[in-house]
């Protein structure tokens, strides 16, 4: 479930809405929280929900997806080229603390303002970025953070 959005200058339509619920496999940002499970709780996610297809890209059997997670859990963030919508590319990290997974931040664009190059490199150490400054308030910071 999406609980927070923001917008950038140039605006692409995605289904990115606060509230809507999307299969964790689908999205950078999913598909990065599934990378902190453990595969046991990971097939019990695809055994309740299935790998539903919402793209010719998206991941739809469990060795694709597991091979993706062992992938991600290596580079530590995940990638979206087109798995959920055509023509959009995402980057996504899970954001963990002391108790586990809590979420994740994810960046999402038009797949030619996106290339591959550029997601794996300047918008990854965004991401990556982003989410430690978040993990570490979620530690250290105060009630407030």
């Amino acid at each position: 479930m999406f609980i927070h959005g923001a917008i950038g200058e140039n605006v692409v339509a995605t289904d990115a809405r606060i509230g809507r619920h999307v299969p964790l496999h689908t999205t950078s940002g999913g598909k990065a929280i599934l990378a902190e499970l453990p595969d046991a709780r990971v097939e019990e996610i695809i055994e309740q929900r299935g790998l539903s297809q919402r793209t010719d890209h998206t991941l739809s059997s469990r060795e694709q997806l597991f091979a993706e997670l062992d992938e991600i859990r290596e580079r530590g963030y995940a990638l979206n080229f087109e798995e959920s919508i055509d023509g959009l590319h995402a980057v996504g990290a899970a954001i963990v603390d002391g108790e586990g997974v809590r979420g994740a931040i994810s960046v999402a664009g038009a797949a030619h303002r996106m290339p591959e190059s550029r997601c794996r490199n300047e918008i990854a150490d965004r991401v990556l970025a982003a989410t430690n400054e978040v993990e570490l308030n979620l530690v250290h910071g105060s009630d407030s953070a």
